[in-house]
């Protein structure tokens, strides 16, 4: 034994002293030297030298490369004007300084000139020969893709279990993870006045069609569900709260030969739908009676034809090569000849996400005017009034709710009922946020944030103080955003107003494409024209909308287009 290891050592000690020996035989000549020293930093310095005349050449208003100058300060800064102890604004400016990096890095990782084309070409190879998607969309059987959050709402485990609470909200700081809580409030806050809520969670595409994900899943005969979803069900109608499960509904249907789900978008079809409103509509007309106020609403069909938000977010340039656009028939619903409209004396309030918008919102180009509030409109034959807002079931609807109430724009006055709809995944994901649902009285001091009357509009130069995230394009399934600014020293061209702030919403992306808007930084000064923000928030207020935090977003908002930056004049 001693031999074989006094062996074993001598053959380690040969092969360190060949090795060394060969090491120490190699000459690399000074001109190699320095052309491996000059590759190297060829290698390093190069990129962000291309990259400034990758973006100078997009014509963008300033080289986005060195954004991180004033993202930083401002992230700084934010700490320090918070009125916290000294230690406190130590650990706030790290964690904001620490968010603006990230996005910073985000940012740059995707505006890289390699990006768009290596991306696109790698990611059509991966879906078109080795079935694969990427970090957000999962490619199924026969042409079906799946949304990631979907898949995980099934598969991380019961959304109620005390471990998996604890595990969210230690990742997730600053959210509320428990839906319960913020529901079982929000319904409190409403019953104060009189007011019924109605759950409506909209079941996710790999609830219904498993097997389309999966040949495993090809003999079940219920649809899945996450393992709390029943304990969830239960706790509500426990606490006076109806919920409405759709997942039966649906499965039924597609049983039936009705197709419930678009085949490469995470949205249900114009016909699962309009089952789904004349149920809750049975409901609501059965359980909830309402005066007699009846219109005639009147339906038309017609086709439509679109690409799905999943197919756009595998990143492909030619994306219809492999899934062509899906075409289906939309019910547009008016009344009297004339567009349908929410209207604010309605009885019925209506908070929805993007199921609730699909069909309803022109910019998600799958029509318009055939969504789930024009639905419910049409098989309750009377008016309803709706707060809708692309992602963020959880939270965004009620908070523009909140909002409107401490403004004191009283958008619950007269209401019986408010129908909640959100995507189920938000039970499992989403952040439920306690918000308060109280009337406020307008302050009577004067404030120097302006606003304008309806009907007027002005043109006006500003600096750019805050500036609300705005998403990367191609990064979230929806392909417009609205994001929010903070104007400081607003002078009206017509010298009217001076030395004025304002909050204002504008588009950042249309398209997946940023806007002029998107490229603002922090002490910009621009030339803009504002409008008051009642005169086109039917049009622009269901997008996906960023805010700012604090109580800027209690101010009266204008909204602001045609963006000139002052130093190109």
């Amino acid at each position: 034994m001693s031999e074989n290891r006094e062996y074993i050592e001598k053959k380690k000690y040969d092969r360190e002293a060949q090795a060394r020996i060969e090491i120490g035989e190699t000459k690399i000549s000074p001109t190699m030297c320095w052309i491996l020293i000059i590759f190297f930093f060829l290698t390093v310095f190069s990129f962000p030298f291309i990259q400034g005349f990758y973006e100078i050449n997009r014509q963008y208003k300033q080289l986005q490369v060195f954004t991180w100058i004033p993202e930083f300060s401002n992230a700084i800064k934010k700490s320090m004007q918070k009125n916290i102890s000294p230690a406190n604004k130590m650990f706030d400016a790290n964690k904001n300084l620490l968010e603006a990096i990230n996005r910073y890095e985000t940012g740059l990782k995707n505006r890289s000139f390699l990006r768009k084309p290596l991306l696109s070409s790698v990611q059509y190879l991966f879906a078109n020969w080795l079935n694969s998607g990427n970090e957000k969309a999962f490619v199924g059987n026969d042409g079906w893709l799946f949304y990631r959050n979907g898949i995980t709402y099934l598969t991380q485990g019961g959304f109620l279990q005390a471990d998996i609470l604890k595990a969210r909200s230690k990742k997730e700081v600053d959210v509320q993870v428990d839906p319960r809580i913020a529901i079982i409030d929000f319904a409190r806050q409403l019953n104060e006045r009189n007011i019924k809520l109605i759950l409506l969670p909209v079941p996710v595409k790999p609830m219904i069609y498993p097997e389309k994900f999966s040949t495993h899943f090809t003999l079940l005969d219920s649809p899945l569900q996450n393992a709390s979803f029943a304990q969830f069900k239960a706790e509500m109608e426990n606490a006076g709260i109806t919920v409405i499960d759709l997942a039966p509904v649906m499965w039924q249907a597609k049983k039936s030969g009705i197709e419930t789900f678009l085949r490469t978008d995470t949205h249900w079809t114009p016909a699962m739908m309009e089952i789904c409103a004349k149920l809750v509509a049975g409901k609501l007309n059965k359980n909830y009676p309402l005066p007699d106020r009846q219109k005639l609403y009147q339906k038309v069909k017609v086709t439509v034809k679109n690409q799905g938000d999943i197919a756009l977010m595998l990143g492909i340039e030619a994306v219809e090569t492999l899934y062509p656009p899906q075409q289906v028939s939309v019910n547009k619903i008016s009344y009297d000849k004339s567009r349908w409209q929410p209207s604010r004396q309605a009885e019925v309030l209506l908070l929805g996400d993007s199921f609730a918008n699909i069909y309803s919102l022109p910019g998600m180009k799958w029509g318009d005017s055939a969504g789930l509030a024009e639905q419910l409109s049409y098989f309750m034959q009377r008016d309803i009034d709706c707060i809708l807002r692309n992602d963020a079931g959880a939270y965004a609807t009620r908070k523009i709710l909140s909002r409107e109430l401490r403004r004191n724009r009283d958008r619950l006055q007269g209401k019986k009922v408010v129908i909640w709809e959100f995507a189920v995944r938000e039970l499992a994901l989403g952040n439920w946020q306690l918000l308060p649902m109280k009337l406020e009285q307008k302050s009577k001091t004067e404030s120097d944030f302006f606003s304008l009357e309806t009907g007027k509009s002005i043109i006006a130069e500003a600096t750019v103080g805050e500036i609300s995230k705005v998403p990367i394009p191609g990064s979230v399934p929806y392909k417009d955003h609205v994001m929010t600014l903070h104007l400081l020293d607003i002078k009206s061209i017509d010298g009217s107003i001076q030395n004025k702030e304002a909050l204002v919403y504008t588009m950042s992306m249309k398209d997946n494409v940023w806007t002029e808007a998107a490229l603002l930084r922090p002490g910009s000064r621009i030339k803009l024209k504002l409008f008051c923000w009642d005169d086109v928030e039917s049009r622009y207020s269901a997008y996906n909308r960023s805010e700012l935090d604090g109580d800027l977003s209690l101010e009266t908002p204008c909204w602001g287009e045609q963006f000139k930056d002052l130093k190109d004049e």
